[in-house]
């Protein structure tokens, strides 16, 4: 039996109507609408450089812009900014609120016996031209040209607090 993480997506006859619902509702969401604003900000971009803390990471663009993804209320924002990064751009990415979800988890979740580094993980995006994103209930991934994601999620570690995770997947 294939795990439900390994296998690829749905098609639309496939999908149960209690995970469409769940659908309807993600794409109708307010975080849908916040994640959508960000968008039109990095389509088209290349990824020329990264930073990473334990909750959250910043990839900067090719047009001398940045984006922060980072926790906050258990879920993942982001901030633009142009420029030089401040202090402030890179104490989001290291929130004392947020636990290191590098190890690997006990939960049924992907990748969740593997450990994570994010920073090689969104390293991997140096020089890969952003097409789009896609959004989820509380997270949202880059989406690359070449069919590869920064796939986030929020997870529960040891310690009994959220923190991040990514990984590097291709669809």
């Amino acid at each position: 039996m294939i795990d439900r993480h390994e296998r690829g997506p749905l098609r639309d006859h496939e999908v149960p109507s209690d995970v469409r619902a769940n659908l309807d509702a993600v794409l109708k969401s307010n975080y849908t609408a916040y994640v959508t604003a960000l968008r039109p900000l990095v389509t088209g971009r290349t990824v020329v450089g990264s930073s990473v803390g334990h909750s959250g990471f910043m990839v900067e663009l090719d047009d001398a812009t940045f984006v922060v993804a980072y926790l906050q209320a258990d879920r993942l924002c982001w901030k633009h900014g142009s420029g030089s990064p401040h202090a402030a751009d890179f104490a989001l990415m290291a929130s004392p609120d947020y636990g290191d979800a590098a190890a690997p988890l006990e939960a049924d979740r992907p990748y969740a016996s593997e450990p994570c580094d994010i920073g090689s993980e969104v390293a991997k995006a140096h020089g890969q031209l952003i097409q789009t994103l896609s959004i989820g209930e509380d997270t949202f991934n880059l989406a690359f040209a070449d069919g590869h994601e920064l796939d986030t999620m929020i997870v529960t570690v040891k310690d009994g607090r959220r923190g991040l995770r990514a990984f590097w997947e291709q669809w």
